[in-house]
């Protein structure tokens, strides 16, 4: 998978992803620090989002690469892929995971002193616009934060999600 756009290209490879915009850069899955999205100003949408390495490096993913969307979840999949077993079982063995402004453990999702304990939580969204959303039963709105404060978000919805299946 490969995205250009104005002369940027950054290409999805087995092991990670090849940005050739400024130069070679090649990521590897397990090099990956955080995929956020960045919420426009103007609040009509997504500006860019951010990938930032375990290294420091940070890789801008915005509109002036042609397929961005498609790119983005590509990686996004491949991140679950890779990342998900770990945060599980880190959750497991009584580990806190933080998500910027919400986090993860095995009594459930926190945002604040508030927890809300996995069999209360629905699922958790980014809604149309901006935010970060906890859901409970019936739909109800337990917690929402921005979603530029909520690094990873995907991966907090996977881990709810596969609560639920569990």
């Amino acid at each position: 998978t490969s995205a250009v756009g104005g002369g940027e290209l950054v290409r999805v490879h087995a092991n990670g992803i090849l940005d050739l915009r400024n130069g070679p850069k090649a990521v590897r899955w397990d090099e990956i620090e955080s995929l956020t999205t960045v919420w426009s100003p103007d609040g009509k949408g997504v500006l860019r989002h951010v990938l930032r390495t375990q290294d420091g490096a940070q890789l801008s993913l915005g509109r002036s690469i042609a397929g961005v969307a498609n790119l983005v979840d590509e990686i996004r999949v491949r991140m679950i892929d890779h990342s998900v077993p770990a945060l599980r079982a880190r959750i497991e063995a009584g580990g806190n995971l933080r998500f910027g402004a919400m986090g993860a453990s095995d009594r459930g999702v926190s945002f604040g002193p508030r927890v809300f304990p996995w069999d209360e939580v629905r699922d958790i969204e980014a809604d149309d616009e901006g935010q970060v959303v906890v859901r409970g039963e019936g739909g109800a709105r337990l917690a929402s934060a921005r979603i530029d404060e909520v690094p990873n978000a995907f991966l907090l919805a996977e881990l709810a999600h596969g609560r639920k299946r569990g």
